[in-house]
Order: structure tokens, then C-alpha cells, then sequence
């Protein structure tokens, strides 16, 4: 059934518009009368009907994936920073024993990026885990450290 106001192929007897909410039970009443006359064009009605509403269906599907792909689109900034606070902070916690200037920088940067990224978007996972990685090794960097001087220059 065509909608009066939107134009959109709705199934039988629907009561509203699936497109507009229009009502659509008086017009049912009215078709359903004027169908009572010929029974073949209302099998073909039908299937013509389905097959729109399938198309329609379809179509609304590839809409929600698109917009979907270009609002991960849009996101890329903010995650960006959030991937790299925590590219950061696991290559910071995993040279902690290793190179404590070089964990030291890593950590810093894994913070920054972090706290950027969580001002834009509070709630990122992967940015909050770039700031807990990178503190943890931020703290083990400077202990470090300092354990280093102080053997230094007690010796």
C-alpha cells in the first residue's frame, strides 16, 4: 500500500506508515473494498508490495552500513591518539628494564597522547589504558633512575 503523504510502498494492511507514521487504516478500509472486486490484481499487488518492501528493506540496510562506516571515519582522529597512548605505554612497560631513558620518553608521550584523547572522548578504552601503562611505567622509569644516580654517586 503507497502512503498518501510520504509515497513509501508499505505492506498490507499496515496501520502506519513504516516511513512517515502516517495512519493508514482508514485507506486500508478502502482498498481493502475496491480489492474485493478483482481478486487477481490483488495477488499481483501483493507481490509487488513484498517485493518493494524487500527492496526498501535492503536499501535501509546498505544506508545504516555506510553511515556507520563514515562515522568510524570521523572517529579516526580521536582513536588515533588513543591507539598511540597505547602503543606507547606497552612499549614503555616492556623496555622498563631495559632502557630507562628511553622508557621515560615513551611513557611521557603515551601520557600526553592519553589525556588528549580522553579530553575529546571520555570513556575511550584504549586511551585509558595508554594513560594506566604509561604511568606504571613512568613511575618504574623514574625509580629506575634514581636507584641508577644514587648507586652512582655513592660509589
Amino acid at each position: 500500500m503507497k502512503c498518501r503523504r510520504c509515497g513509501f510502498e508499505n505492506v498490507d494492511n499496515a496501520d502506519f506508515c513504516c516511513h512517515c507514521g502516517e495512519d493508514l487504516r482508514q485507506m486500508n478500509r478502502l482498498e481493502y473494498q475496491n480489492n474485493l472486486r478483482d481478486p487477481n490484481e490483488q495477488m499481483n499487488q501483493n507481490y509487488q508490495q513484498n517485493f518493494n518492501y524487500q527492496q526498501n528493506q535492503s536499501f535501509r540496510q546498505e544506508q545504516n552500513f555506510r553511515q556507520g562506516m563514515n562515522y568510524n571515519a570521523k572517529d579516526g582522529g580521536e582513536d588515533g591518539m588513543a591507539v598511540a597512548s597505547m602503543v606507547c605505554g606497552i612499549c614503555a612497560l616492556l623496555m622498563m628494564c631495559c632502557v630507562p631513558y628511553f622508557t621515560l620518553v615513551m611513557a611521557i608521550l603515551g601520557l600526553v597522547f592519553g589525556i588528549l584523547s580522553l579530553k575529546k572522548k571520555p570513556g575511550n578504552g584504549m586511551a585509558l589504558t595508554g594513560v594506566i601503562t604509561s604511568g606504571i611505567s613512568l613511575a618504574f622509569s623514574v625509580i629506575g633512575i634514581l636507584m641508577g644516580l644514587s648507586l652512582l654517586l655513592n660509589v
